[in-house]
């Protein structure tokens, strides 16, 4: 919920809490459904599992940013850094926050590479 507070500045019209708190949770059932889709196609997380998350989380983030930008759901203030047609910023959210919030989760053990049944 931090990022989202963080990124505020950075949209046009300065989005209110409710929905900075909304957007979190979507975030997080984005990147929970991302990464048990993953661990049950590749059964363990291995380096090909932690690529595979980020390029999934940073395509679903292109796609929502993009769809958002094309329907006029939201806009971006000038401060807000442009990767093409979508901004930097909510580009990399997804990607590093569900890495990280996985790479948390994981059971870092020395069975860590064991398959998900």
């Amino acid at each position: 919920m931090a990022w989202e507070f963080a990124q505020v500045p950075l949209f046009a019209g300065r989005p209110s809490w409710p929905v900075c708190v909304g957007a979190a949770v979507n975030d997080a059932a984005i990147i929970l459904l991302a990464t048990a889709a993953l661990l049950r196609l590749r059964r363990r997380a291995d380096a090909a599992f932690w690529f595979g998350l980020a390029g999934v989380l940073a395509a679903v983030a292109f796609a929502i940013e993009l769809r958002a930008m094309l329907t006029d759901h939201w806009s971006y203030s000038a401060a807000m850094p442009m990767v093409g047609p979508v901004g930097l910023s909510p580009l990399l959210q997804l990607p590093l926050l569900g890495v990280l919030a996985a790479a948390l989760c994981h059971p870092w053990s020395p069975r860590a590479e064991r398959t998900v049944s």
